[in-house]
């Protein structure tokens, strides 16, 4: 009975210095494990530390550069304008709203050139196309007060869009150019209502192959006058 009480005792002792073994094993294992995480994970933060470092000097540099306001340069409105002569022979067959001309190839050019400007194709309230279909001028104005006569020409043949350049005579608060009026050579005469307490009118001249716009002359009409007041500029 003492032999077996004995082996009994040995057998224990056994099994826990076993069990000891093995969760010490486990123990370094789990540590092991641990460590290589931690490693692993440190390395991970590395490369992503790198990568945000790297995407914050690509933005410096970014920012570093010039900033161009949206629209058309000085440079693209030089070229434009001298892509017509004078002795061009320009004639305009079809006329109307931005719409009319949906179906041309060149319009989706010309809806992403307006864009660029803030403008879309319900800004324009006038539009007429060159018998060539090379040419396209229109009337687009965003209804700004004081905002001035906005005339554009769009050359469908190389996507070139330059706002018209205005000889406004020293006169700072114009009216909004609504539709076209008579031709006459490379000209045509246009009427817009003016801005100011009495009746305005404002008569200009766009000349389509220079692409500007000059006031010729305005009249008023203010409460108490008899006629209108003719101002020739």
């Amino acid at each position: 009975m003492a032999k077996k009480n004995k082996a009994n005792i040995r057998l224990e002792k056994i099994i826990s210095v076993t069990l000891i073994v093995i969760f010490i094993a486990a123990f370094f294992i789990s540590l092991g494990i641990f460590d290589w995480q931690k490693r692993k994970a440190d390395i991970a933060e590395h490369k992503l530390q790198e990568q945000m470092d790297s995407y914050k000097n690509i933005i410096t540099e970014f920012n570093k550069m010039p900033k161009s306001e949206p629209g058309i340069s000085d440079e693209d409105v030089q070229v434009i304008k001298d892509e017509y002569s004078a002795d061009a022979g320009i004639s305009f067959s079809e006329c109307g709203l931005a719409g009319y001309f949906k179906k041309q190839e060149w319009y989706q050019g010309l809806l992403d050139k307006l864009a660029k400007n803030s403008l879309t194709a319900k800004n324009i309230s006038g539009a007429c196309l060159s018998a060539d279909k090379s040419m396209f001028i229109f009337i687009a104005q965003s209804g700004t007060y004081c905002e001035g006569p906005k005339m554009y020409r769009y050359n469908t043949i190389n996507g070139n869009l330059a706002l018209a350049s205005v000889i406004d005579k020293g006169i700072s608060c114009l009216g909004s150019l609504k539709t076209f009026g008579k031709r006459d050579g490379n000209v045509i005469h246009m009427v817009a209502p003016g801005n100011g307490e009495c009746r305005r009118e404002e008569y200009y001249d766009y000349n389509f192959i220079q692409n500007s716009v000059e006031l010729k002359k305005s009249r008023s009409l203010c409460d108490g006058d008899s006629n209108w007041k003719v101002t020739e500029y």
